[in-house]
């Protein structure tokens, strides 16, 4: 039996509009088989925020503006290097792209790429992902200042 320990994770939908459609952001890892969203731990004396904007920046090489959080998830996974059950929370935010070109500096991400929304959702390997990034389409596609480019 694994010691149980918390883990606080913070991560984005970071998107942008060109022309009609929203993009959303993906990176790759394990050869192509996972699609994931920006996220990781957070740091000592940090915010959710920061570690957000932070993560979205390291795994994407992109900037981006917090516009609203999108939801937690919560899951366990077993870090069998570390013999310990992790209790993961992540906190998703919905982020605007800002500025930045891709580049990653996480050894772990192997390609970034922008998917309109329909493809980011298909794309997407994880459920509790997927969840976060559906709530993301209907925020943006509901709402008209995030629409109009005004956030």
């Amino acid at each position: 039996m694994y010691k149980t320990m918390p883990e606080i994770s913070a991560g984005a939908v970071l998107y942008k509009k060109v022309e009609d459609k929203f993009l959303i952001i993906l990176y790759s890892r394990k050869k192509g088989t996972q699609w994931c969203l920006p996220k990781g731990k957070i740091e000592k004396g940090e915010t959710r925020e920061a570690a957000a904007v932070r993560e979205v920046k390291e795994e994407t090489g992109l900037e981006g503006q917090i516009v609203e959080h999108l939801k937690d998830v919560y899951y366990t996974y077993v870090d069998q290097r570390r013999k310990l059950q992790l209790n993961k929370t992540v906190h998703y935010f919905l982020m605007k792209y800002i500025q930045g070109q891709i580049c990653a500096d996480d050894p772990g991400v192997e390609a970034v790429m922008w998917f309109d929304i329909d493809k980011a959702l298909e794309k997407v390997t994880f459920d509790n992902e997927k969840q976060a990034v559906q709530r993301a389409i209907r925020m943006l596609l509901d709402n008209k200042r995030l629409e109009n480019n005004e956030v």
